[in-house]
């Protein structure tokens, strides 16, 4: 009140206010104020409302082929790229393809292909994370089919599925296309670009090429010598690299060099090569040789890492060969040590009367392979391991089994076949593949 007087006295002296008029006038101000600010505040809603405030405060909708949000929907954060990716790297039927790309940031595209009766190829177009499905579309028995959660993104996928080899997936300079590096655990496709027996390039090389001069310049140096150089061939550096081998030289010409497989290994990529003998009735050219591949496969960032895949043959020795094995269903052993090697032999020797004693085998030099293939109808049915080599980094067994000719003249009961084996000792996974003969 103090201050109220003091300011009304100075009220009063310029201008002539009395001091109940002043009074009245400072208790209205707070009331003035309010009304104001009320009044400011609808005047910009209306202007919202109508879109007022400058093209940038429209809002937009989410439609196909838009960038913009629709009202009521969450403001757009990130696509959530590792989970995309820990989806598609398990992904089964993508032997051929297996792709991620983020359209404007806001859309994410997963294209992949395989070897499969069923969606052998599918493109499904996500919102920011794997739970967001909006359209899907494929090849099913039934024939191609697209679905879709949100029918304005139908058309979007339909381009894009369509123009898969294209940048920009057909959608045109108005969106961002793109694309998401990453490797599949497993078998990785490729393609052979080139094989030769003689090269220009002489020493051992492995190589990794992810643009076209490069290629230009490993191509010319190969070649080197050779006239004429046959032309470059055409690759797609933007989702493609080149890997290959060079053996150097070689002392004869039946030499030859591959690219084997290609494989994603915990986000790596590993090449594996064969450098191999030809077999051939021919003799072999007394000049030197210089084997080399070059392979065409998806293009990655990261480490590639090469692997010499040639089979390594490894000598082993038939500890039992069994018609009558306890073991009665499909399986194979690996057995590194006595004491496993100790109950693996009762089990299977357990229908033996008497028990036979357990083999020997010394687990400091050697390992021991069951292979089991399970209850057969009669005793036509054999089983046994042919090869053992080491390739890469893995040991492959090759078993065969034996069926019956439909003529055979068969023991009528029931059968157990197996083989156990003894070999030298490895810590690489075991990889057994049958093949059935009769």
């Amino acid at each position: 009140m103090t201050k109220s007087r003091h300011v009304c006295a100075d009220r009063e002296d310029a201008a002539g206010y009395d001091d109940k008029t002043c009074f009245q006038e400072l208790a209205m101000r707070p009331y003035r104020s309010a009304v104001q600010a009320a009044a400011l505040l609808l005047t910009a809603l209306s202007l919202a409302a109508c879109g007022g405030g400058g093209p940038s405060s429209s809002p937009t909708s989410a439609v196909a082929g838009g960038k913009g949000i629709a009202v009521g929907e969450p403001a757009p954060g990130a696509p959530a790229r590792e989970e995309f990716i820990a989806q598609a790297r398990k992904a089964d039927c993508a032997e051929q393809r297996n792709r991620l790309f983020i359209i404007d940031n806001e859309l994410v595209l997963w294209d992949r292909a395989g070897n499969c009766a069923d969606m052998s190829w599918n493109a499904t177009l996500y919102r920011l994370t794997p739970g967001a499905m909006l359209c899907t579309a494929g090849d099913t028995i039934a024939g191609p089919r697209t679905t879709c959660t949100d029918e304005r993104y139908r058309a979007l996928l339909e381009t894009a599925a369509a123009n898969l080899a294209k940048d920009d997936l057909g959608l045109g300079g108005a969106h961002k296309v793109e694309v998401v590096p990453f490797i599949k655990d497993g078998t990785l496709p490729f393609a052979p670009l080139v094989q030769d027996q003689y090269s220009g390039i002489a020493q051992p090389r492995n190589v990794v090429v992810r643009d076209r001069a490069g290629l230009e310049t490993l191509w010319n140096a190969h070649y080197l010598g050779r006239s004429p150089v046959p032309p470059l061939p055409e690759v797609d550096f933007q989702r493609s690299m080149v890997v290959g081998v060079f053996a150097g030289s070689q002392a004869a010409g039946c030499q030859s060099a591959a690219v084997a497989t290609v494989e994603g290994d915990n986000g790596k990529v590993v090449v594996g090569y064969e450098i191999s003998t030809l077999m051939t009735v021919a003799p072999c050219a007394q000049a030197l040789g210089a084997p080399m591949a070059l392979a065409v496969v998806d293009r990655y960032e990261g480490e590639v890492a090469f692997v010499d895949t040639t089979p390594e043959h490894m000598a082993f020795t038939s500890l039992d060969l069994e018609d009558n094995s306890a073991v009665a269903t499909p399986e194979t052993v690996v057995v590194r040590d006595a004491a496993a090697w100790n109950e693996l032999w009762a089990r299977h020797k357990s229908r033996s009367v008497p028990v036979l004693p357990v083999p020997q085998v010394d687990f400091n030099r050697y390992m021991v392979i069951g292979v089991f293939i399970g209850s057969r109808p009669n005793g036509c049915f054999k089983t046994t391991v042919t090869d053992v080599y080491r390739s890469g980094r893995k040991i492959h067994v090759t078993r065969v089994d034996h069926q019956p000719d439909p003529r055979a003249v068969c023991t009528q009961a029931l059968t157990t076949p197996s083989h156990l084996i003894m070999v030298e000792r490895s810590d690489l996974p075991v990889v057994v593949s049958s093949h059935t003969v009769t």
